[in-house]
């Protein structure tokens, strides 16, 4: 699991990662053994302590579908997936699209 408490909370009681600023991010990280990405989102809410629902799991979902990307993890969070290398770009796009951006 990712957790970054020390971390965010200094950037939120700062004013640089609150408010307009608090949003939210994807980290790609590439597993060249078996040619695929571990992605995952993170949201990050208004205040520190606020509880933000997190809308990546339908968004990954939706992009995947989009592009034909199969999940290969099959987990509990539904923020965090697998999608082959090779489809990263086309993914990545679709969840742009996706998410409105």
């Amino acid at each position: 699991m990712i957790h970054f408490p020390v971390h965010s909370y200094c950037l939120q009681q700062s004013g640089r990662w609150a408010g307009k600023r608090a949003l939210p991010f994807v980290i790609l990280s590439l597993n060249e053994a078996k040619g695929s990405y571990l992605v995952a989102g993170v949201p990050c809410p208004g205040k520190f302590g606020e509880i933000e629902y997190n809308l990546f799991g339908e968004a990954f979902r939706s992009a995947a579908e989009h592009c034909n990307a199969p999940n290969l993890l099959e987990g509990f969070d539904t923020s965090i997936m697998e999608i082959p290398r090779d489809d990263c770009q086309r993914f990545i796009e679709a969840m742009h699209f996706t998410l409105g951006g």
